[in-house]
């Protein structure tokens, strides 16, 4: 039931962070409400996967205040908008430690093909305005790869997506469901999409059950 929930609000925080991008591409702000929506449904979060309040929720706001802080910095020196600052602040309550670094690494990246993009279409639109670039969306863009990696990537060692897949629905967890199990994280790492895997028990039954 906890999963459950912690994966609507995933799809929530989803929800928020495109809705943020597309204000920030048509307006270029970023409302206060929606980034506090995203800050106070993090608790929710915590709690549907099952995180301790000491020291898990701990370590997660103190990585949600450091974001905010360091970008905080940047608002100050004019290199980033206040929404964007409170965005990341918001975000840095919902990742990890080492899950939101790659995320600010990723949103550099995407930010500088964003502004790349921008800055050519300034150009040969011949704007006299200045250049105005909604970074934002490079935060949700980031933000959305980290959130959903998990879920779509199958190169781990582990195979959570399958496992995780097979506990959700319900699935038996002895006979061939669980010699597929055993099979993947065995070796059989080749096989990397999740049908890939599933047409190869399907067709080894007996592969997979010498190798549990």
């Amino acid at each position: 039931m906890l999963g459950n929930s912690a994966t609507l609000l995933q799809l929530v925080l989803t929800g928020l962070v495109l809705c943020a991008a597309g204000l920030d591409m048509r307006w270029r702000i970023i409302p206060n409400w929606l980034t506090l929506a995203i800050a106070l449904i993090a608790p929710l979060y915590w709690i549907a996967s099952g995180l301790a309040f000491w020291p898990a929720m701990a370590w997660q706001m103190l990585v949600g205040f450091a974001c905010f802080g360091l970008f905080a910095l940047a608002f100050a020196a004019n290199m980033m908008g206040g929404g964007d600052v409170k965005l990341i602040g918001a975000l840095g309550l919902w990742f990890p430690a080492i899950p939101m670094a790659r995320l600010l690494v990723l949103m550099a990246l995407i930010g500088g093909v964003v502004g790349l993009i921008y800055w050519i279409g300034h150009k040969l639109l011949k704007r006299n305005t200045a250049l105005e670039i909604p970074y934002g969306v490079a935060i949700a863009a980031a933000a959305l790869c980290t959130l959903w990696e998990p879920n779509i990537n199958h190169l781990g060692d582990d195979y959570s997506l399958v496992e995780n897949t097979i506990n959700h629905w319900g699935w038996p967890r002895d006979g061939r469901q669980k010699n597929c199990a055993a099979g993947w994280r065995a070796g059989h790492r080749h096989y990397h999409s999740f049908a890939g895997k599933v047409a190869f028990c399907s067709k080894h039954p007996a592969s997979t059950a010498n190798s549990s």
